[in-house]
């Protein structure tokens, strides 16, 4: 058997890597069996190996593990932080969520390598170069090559990438480890077996696609890169808590930012444990989550006495829980938070006992047959047009359950296509709940107006055209289908207010950065996820469109990509459509050249262009014109 490492050690003088095999079961003092040494070259590296594990092991298997970074040649024992002469690798360990000390099962091991082939995306989009790609035998690992000093500063710089990495690729199924930041950090020795748990019948061989030899012009590049990457991610998470926390918040908005985060942990344990729920608020401000069943015991509930049990949210964002029934007195918030990420893991690794016969259909699966009467004579049936013939062309119109992500940089004109969405649909009889965090009531009325009004209902004001006095009540009775969010940009009072909501088609959420979130110690980029993973649950119980505008980062000379969206890269995965917003100008023109070359989707006829981005029911792609109706400050048809 061949051992390998993530980068061909070159035997260079001075330095070298500890080698070190820890068994998998401990002795009467309750500690592993250790044994280690160093080497210099992959050759040396199979001869430690060999010399190691013929040894007396008392017939006890052993874990192998590497330094990912160089020693001092001068250090014999075994190795820690200040024994590192350099940083050159930094893992990212990708790992299922799964029982302490155990294998991962092969479903499991599937979603880290999702995991990772999401990764890779956006390192690769970012610059980063050489990148190894290995399988631990539970998850997966890709090893960065860098260049930096063994200094405090360089572990918070990994250490916050980490945090970075793990805010855009963390999923409910598999996370990236945030504990891997120290410089004596031990790795896998790939080739060797992963011998976590006492079945040896579940034991995995790790392995690596193809070690690199380590390049320090490559290195220093990725270095840049990942600094870059750092500062932009803590200055973006300054700015958002600066600017989502008011100066001097009422103790009304205290109250709202505090249980916010409460909310969102709450209803995503219950939704991903498959526990069904009713909000209500309470006039003290309370949040009920009333249960369909008990988590322990589902006849607690039902038809005498339906959702007595509770999760408990109050003013200050303390959680807890409450059922009725004798044998749930005891039970709090946090036996219920255990039991339902046992639940959740339950799910994950269950095998249904119970025999199953293709072509029938059970609780979790459904025959072709059995679901034909689900299907209409007309497939885009329910399909809400948005009433641009350019843009419907590519995404069909907004489908019912699904959440649109439409963003651009600042001042592009989102609000205003917003607006004049909003008026399409209620011309055809729709129902739009529009939350705005920027305007005022008064002031979106006034601009809503303006955008429904025709052409004999404006006039030309002191500055600027304007409804006439004597039009506004015949153009407020055509807006009859809309209603706007009067709550504030709590992201805690718009959700409970939207979960009340019955008939509606389409909810506007004007913008995602204006949105106040909590403050409670989880990063900006863990809330914005939470939020628009609980407004993509909405539109699906709601069976409505969510609209969700949000910005771009500032790109200088480049046209701005999916990985340019302001915040977490988590808000481009969990929405169904991603549409980006571009006004006309030169700026934009001399970019789209410089992109696209010869080959331009667009004339530079018109006002503004949409670029259909993400499509995820029908997949097409590509560009849309459309034109600015000064009088109306609207958007209309293009070509």
């Amino acid at each position: 058997m061949k051992y390998n490492t993530a980068f061909i050690p070159e035997g260079e003088e001075g330095l070298h890597y500890e080698l070190r095999l820890i068994g998998n079961q401990t002795d009467e003092s309750g500690k592993p069996k250790v044994k280690s040494t160093y080497f210099r070259s992959l050759e040396e590296l199979q001869v430690r190996m060999e010399e190691l594990s013929l040894e007396d092991w008392q017939d006890i298997a052993f874990n192998a593990y590497y330094t990912i970074n160089p020693v001092k040649a001068e250090v014999a024992k075994t190795s820690h932080n200040p024994d590192i002469a350099e940083r050159r690798d930094l893992l990212l360990d990708l790992d299922p969520i799964r029982p302490a000390n155990t294998m991962a099962t092969e479903e499991q091991r599937q979603a880290a390598y999702a995991q990772a082939k999401e990764a890779i995306e956006w390192l690769s989009t970012e610059g980063i170069e050489d990148i190894v790609v290995a399988d631990s035998g539970n998850g997966a690992h890709l090893h960065l090559s860098i260049a930096m000093d063994n200094t405090e500063e360089s572990r918070r710089v990994v250490e916050d990438f980490l945090k970075q990495a793990a805010e855009k690729l963390d999923t409910a199924t598999s996370h990236v480890d945030q504990g891997v930041h120290n410089a004596a950090r031990l790795c896998r020795l790939y080739g060797s077996e992963n011998c976590k748990g006492s079945d040896p019948a579940l034991w995995r061989r790790s392995r690596i696609k193809e070690p690199k030899t380590w390049r320090r012009e490559v290195a220093e590049k990725n270095t840049d890169i990942i600094r870059r990457l750092v500062k932009e991610w803590r200055e973006q998470t300054v700015q958002c808590q600066q600017t989502s926390t008011p100066e001097t918040p009422s103790e009304e908005q205290k109250s709202i930012t505090q249980n916010t985060s409460s909310l969102m942990l709450a209803t995503g344990l219950l939704s991903t444990a498959g526990v069904a729920y009713r909000q209500e608020l309470l006039a003290d401000g309370t949040i009920m989550l009333r249960l369909e069943h008990c988590p322990w015991e589902s006849e607690h509930t039902g038809a005498s006495r339906p959702y007595e049990a509770s999760v408990i949210i109050d003013k200050e964002g303390r959680l807890g829980y409450k059922c009725f029934h004798a044998h749930c007195a005891l039970r709090g918030w946090k036996e219920l938070r255990a039991e339902l990420k046992r639940m959740i893991l339950a799910k994950t690794t269950a095998v249904s006992a119970e025999p199953w016969q293709w072509g029938t259909s059970n609780s979790h699966w459904i025959s072709p047959l059995d679901q034909l009467h689900t299907l209409t004579d007309n497939p885009l049936e329910g399909l809400i047009e948005t009433g641009f013939s350019t843009l419907d062309s590519r995404l069909r119109g907004f489908l019912p359950g699904q959440l649109t992500l439409l963003c651009g940089d600042t001042s592009c004109g989102k609000t205003t296509l917003a607006l004049s969405l909003t008026i399409n649909l209620l011309a055809a009889g729709r129902k739009v709940a529009y939350v705005s965090n920027e305007m005022s009531p008064k002031l979106l009325l006034e601009r809503t107006m303006q955008a429904a009004a025709t052409a004999d209902e404006l006039e030309m004001g002191r500055y600027d055209w304007q409804v006439k006095e004597t039009s506004k009540e015949a153009i407020c009775q055509r807006l009859q289908g809309m209603v706007q969010h009067t709550g504030g940009p709590s992201a805690t009072a718009i959700l409970a207010s939207l979960t009340q909501m019955r008939g509606v088609d389409l909810i506007v959420i004007d913008n995602l950065m204006s949105t106040d979130l909590a403050s409670d110690g989880n990063s900006i980029y863990e809330q914005q996820k939470a939020f628009v993973q609980t407004l993509s649950r909405l539109a699906q119980s709601l069976d409505c469109h969510v609209l969700l505008i949000a910005h771009s980062k500032k790109t200088g000379k480049e046209l701005p990509r999916i990985g340019d969206i302001f915040g977490s890269s988590n808000i481009a995965n969990l929405c169904d459509n991603i549409v980006m917003q571009h006004r006309s100008s030169p700026d934009f023109e001399q970019k789209m050249r410089a992109f696209y070359k010869s080959s331009l989707p667009v004339n530079f006829d018109s006002d503004t262009y949409l670029e259909v981005m993400k499509n995820r029911t029908f997949g097409e792609l590509g560009w849309c014109s459309l034109n600015y109706d000064v009088k109306g400050k609207r958007v209309v048809g293009g070509c």
